[in-house]
């Protein structure tokens, strides 16, 4: 395969990454016709991820900056983090008040840092929490934790 030009690396993403790309995005049946003509690039080796950069340069738009798309999924995966920190903190600071974490991926292990981020979260909503009346009002102030924190 020739080299990208105007493209050091590609980034390998999954579908629902690559039909952003298109207005309306296109069926099942569309894009995978468009995978066999070659106009979306698969990445070899790799089932189910196709190639962000060389996909854009075959239907004619610019290569995304590879440093600053991968900087922006990093910053993106540490905010889904931090959210799900807050559902652990909600969770410890009143187990009844059970929230349904969003369907995001949770680290297999937390670090001391982020023991010590829902100890700092419990140890400022705790107080307060203590102070609030009533099932309903203690579920708002949770629901205003996690809003806060996402």
């Amino acid at each position: 395969m020739p080299k990208i030009p105007q493209a050091e690396d590609d980034i390998a993403v999954r579908r629902e990454e690559i039909c952003k790309l298109f207005n309306p995005a296109p069926g099942k049946t569309a894009f995978h016709d468009w995978v066999n003509k070659g106009r979306i690039v698969k990445a070899r080796g790799l089932t189910g991820y196709f190639l962000l950069n060389a996909t854009r340069l075959r239907i004619r738009m610019p290569p995304v900056d590879v440093k600053a798309y991968r900087k922006d999924c990093s910053a993106e995966q540490q905010a889904q983090k931090e959210l799900q920190l807050g559902y652990l903190a909600v969770l410890e600071l009143d187990d009844r008040m059970f929230h349904v974490m969003p369907d995001i991926p949770f680290p297999d292990e937390l670090t001391n840092a982020d023991v010590q981020k829902v100890l700092h979260i419990l140890d400022v909503h705790r107080p307060v929490y203590a102070e609030v009346e009533g099932d309903l009002e203690k579920a708002a102030y949770c629901k205003g934790i996690l809003d806060a924190l996402g």
